[in-house]
């Protein structure tokens, strides 16, 4: 038996109709559906019929739960509410219906695998499976040796090996061991948020246990037509981000889009977690009054006792200094010059890309893209911090994409005695064209917490490649790095 897995089709009409095309050019007749069948795209409702024609199962994503108010629009971001709000005005009952009647996971019937939209743990909360740790979470709450989801928009695999670890691969064709679990994302049909702008899905032969991976080009002028002729004011992620790199006027890679069009803000995690219920803040404004009164008390109370001893001329001096900045952490004090690179234009080649600011203060970044070749190659890679603070921290979030809002609990800080550092690893060696490093927000005292922060490459061996401080303008929350060598050599 073979199952085709489709997942996140947006009401993509002409992405959809290429994939179920390929599908049945393989003579495949159970397809599987991870969810997100509306949201972004132009053409909600003939997406959904087809998919409930021809889809064996279907599970919920969240644009499809809120449309049916399983989940709160104030849970997406402006763009991705706009396209629900439209999205709603194009469904009738009976389509409501069947998004209501859907499961948030299932387990079909003489198929050995589970599948659900966005994780295992707890589904209706839309959580990402990015990493490591999130895949170990995963496993842990169910004992189904094969697992299928969507959400990220990303193709790939993670593997949990004999020994417990969990590994990270690529999208490539697998037979699957029998003493190893996996989790398989066959990618988004019509909202691509990687690589070269297609339509993916994945096959699962349960006989051979052999999952391939497909990837089927679709008429992306028509789908920018009927957006247009749909009447949506927005326009999904791959959209823009070919606008972006066909511009005459931009960079071939949008670097500070958002500082030169606001409307291309490009979110690569369009939607948070399941909305919060308000909470009622009287009684913490209150027990806040209290806390500053018996602080001042105390600050009163302290100086007057101060007041008595002895002046601060005879008082005991301490002959502990402070350690230094050069001490802690060896400073890069000047540009490095470029080796010479045969047949890369002096690209530099590099598996480790480390950012280091020369503080202590937290290093909390939004995102970080290593861009090879126009494709941003950091996503779903190895990162690692210097946090100290929460044993859970992880690094991995900076290539997820939170540019606004609030910092999740779970994102990590640094001791304040050390300058803090950040790193991806790319997993081989890649030419490197340039480097993005978004920080969190850009409010004024957030955005100096870049300034003067330097990078470090070092190739597969650990050879150190490359290595740069950065000026940063305040005026920015993003550092934008073109790594080709003549713009880089040191002042003489």
């Amino acid at each position: 038996m073979r199952f085709a897995f489709i997942s996140d089709i947006h009401a993509n009409l002409q992405a959809w109709n290429a994939v179920l095309k390929d599908i049945q050019g393989q003579k495949i007749k159970h397809i599987i559906n991870l969810g997100d069948v509306v949201g972004y795209g132009p053409n909600p409702k003939e997406v959904l019929e087809s998919v409930r024609e021809h889809s064996e199962v279907s599970v919920i994503g969240n644009h499809d739960a809120v449309c049916v108010d399983k989940m709160e629009s104030g849970a997406f971001n402006d763009a991705a509410r706009t396209a629900i709000e439209w999205t709603r005005k194009q469904l009738d009952a009976n389509d409501c219906a069947f998004f209501q009647d859907m499961a948030e996971k299932a387990r079909p019937q003489e198929a050995q695998f589970l599948a659900t939209h966005a994780e295992v743990v707890a589904p209706l909360n839309f959580s990402y499976i990015l990493t490591e740790e999130d895949a170990k979470r995963n496993f842990a709450a169910c004992e189904d040796k094969l697992i299928f989801i969507g959400h990220t928009h990303r193709q790939g695999v993670f593997t949990l090996e004999e020994s417990g670890d969990v590994t990270i691969g690529s999208p490539n064709s697998l037979v699957c061991d029998p003493t190893k679990r996996y989790i398989i994302n066959p990618g988004s049909v019509g909202d691509p948020r990687s690589e070269d702008i297609v339509a993916s899905y994945c096959i699962y032969d349960q006989g051979t246990q052999k999952i391939e991976f497909r990837r089927v080009r679709f008429d992306i002028e028509a789908y920018r037509s009927a957006i247009t002729a749909s009447g949506l004011t927005t326009m999904p992620f791959f959209i823009r981000h070919l606008d972006a790199i066909s511009s005459e006027s931009t960079p071939p890679i949008p670097l500070s889009i958002e500082e030169t069009d606001p409307q291309l803000n490009i979110q690569i995690t369009p939607e948070r977690a399941l909305a919060k219920k308000k909470k009622n803040h009287v009684p913490i404004i209150i027990a806040g009054l209290l806390f500053f009164m018996l602080g001042l008390a105390f600050w009163i109370l302290t100086n007057q006792k101060n007041s008595t001893q002895s002046p601060p001329s005879k008082q005991a001096k301490t002959t502990e200094k402070a350690p230094t900045l050069a001490e802690a952490t060896p400073v890069i004090s000047k540009p490095q010059p470029l080796p010479e690179i045969s047949g890369t234009d002096q690209f530099p080649i590099a598996r480790y890309v480390r950012i280091i600011a020369p503080h202590g203060k937290p290093l909390v970044l939004a995102e970080v893209e290593v861009i090879s070749d126009k494709v941003n190659i950091a996503l779903v890679k190895k990162v690692t911090q210097s946090s100290t603070r929460y044993k859970t921290s992880h690094a991995s979030r900076a290539i997820d994409g939170i540019r606004e809002g609030k910092k999740p609990s779970s994102l990590a800080h640094t001791r304040a005695d050390t300058p803090a550092w950040w790193e991806v690893d790319l997993g081989e060696n890649h030419r490197i064209d340039a480097i993005n490093i978004w920080n969190r927000q850009a409010s004024p005292a957030v955005k100096r917490r870049l300034n003067n922060c330097f990078l470090i490459l070092r190739n597969h061996e650990g050879e150190t490649v490359y290595q740069m401080p950065q000026k940063v303008d305040s005026k920015s929350r993003v550092i934008n790095v073109w790594l080709k060598a003549p713009s880089l050599k040191p002042e003489p």
